[in-house]
């Protein structure tokens, strides 16, 4: 599990390319945040989705 932060620090110079690629990969991840207290999330963190989890397992 990594935050849309981390990936980035990875692997993009822009945040928001790394959203917009992420996003991209709908299936292969799954992003969730949790709720704060008072209002508002916390940044979203991405795992292997179902697809990706597939993948990964191979045939």
């Amino acid at each position: 599990m990594l935050t849309t932060d981390q990936v980035t620090a990875l692997h993009f110079d822009s945040c928001r390319t790394c959203q917009i690629r992420l996003r991209q990969h709908s299936g292969l991840l799954d992003r969730f945040r949790y709720a704060r207290t008072g209002g508002g999330g916390d940044p979203w963190s991405w795992v292997i989705g179902l697809h990706g989890g597939r993948y990964l397992a191979g045939p």
